[in-house]
C-alpha cells in the first residue's frame, strides 16, 4: 500500500507541475502558451465554427472559464475530500470520547449523520474510479476515516461486518427513534 501511495502521490505532483507550468506560459508569460490552454481553446474553436460561431463572442471567455476549471478542478475535488476524512475522523474521535452522543438525535432528520453516512461509501467509490490521482489519494484516505468509524460504531453500538452493513444499521436505528 506505502508503494501505491507514493506513485498516486508522484502522478499528483506531476499533474500539478504540469497544470503549474500551463498557468505560468499562458498568464505570466505571454510570447509563450500553455498547451493545456491552447489545446482547449483550439478545440473550443474548432467546436464553435461546427456551430457557425452561434456563441458570437462568448467562444473566448467560455474557453478561459473551461482551462481554469481544467487547472483548479483537481485540487477542490481533492481538498472537499481531505475535509470530509478529518470530519468524519472527528466524528469517531467524537464516538470515542463522548459515546453518549451515539443516542442523541436530530430534531430535523434531513441535519442527521445517521442519515447520510450510507451515501459517503458512494462518495468515496466515485473518488477511486477518478481519473486525478490527488482524488483518488484523498478517496483512500476518506476510505480508511470510513472503515475507523464503522469499527467504532460496530464496536460499541451496532452490529455489522462492513461499513455498508454499519452505516446502514446506524441509519436505521436512528430513523426507527425520530419523532
Amino acid at each position: 500500500m506505502g508503494l501505491m501511495n507514493t506513485a498516486i502521490t508522484l502522478v499528483g505532483v506531476l499533474l500539478i507541475m504540469v497544470g503549474l507550468r500551463d498557468m505560468f506560459h499562458q498568464l505570466l508569460h505571454p510570447p509563450s502558451h500553455g498547451s493545456l490552454s491552447r489545446g482547449v481553446f483550439t478545440v473550443v474553436w474548432r467546436m464553435s465554427r461546427v456551430i457557425k460561431h452561434r456563441l458570437g463572442t462568448a467562444v473566448g471567455p467560455g474557453a478561459m472559464v473551461l482551462v481554469i476549471a481544467l487547472w483548479v478542478q483537481p485540487a477542490v475535488a481533492a481538498i472537499a475530500l481531505e475535509q470530509l476524512t478529518r470530519d468524519t475522523s472527528q466524528s469517531c474521535i467524537d464516538f470515542n470520547q463522548y459515546g453518549e452522543t451515539y443516542y442523541f438525535r436530530e430534531q430535523h432528520a434531513d441535519l442527521s449523520l445517521a442519515r447520510y453516512l450510507p451515501y459517503t461509501l458512494e462518495i468515496r467509490a466515485a473518488a477511486g474510479a477518478s481519473t486525478s490521482p490527488d482524488v483518488q489519494l484523498s478517496g483512500e484516505r476518506f476510505g480508511f476515516a470510513l472503515q475507523k468509524l464503522s469499527e467504532k460504531l460496530s464496536h460499541e453500538f451496532l452490529s455489522g461486518n462492513t461499513p455498508q452493513e454499519v452505516f446502514a444499521a446506524y441509519a436505521a436505528d436512528h430513523r426507527a427513534h425520530q419523532r
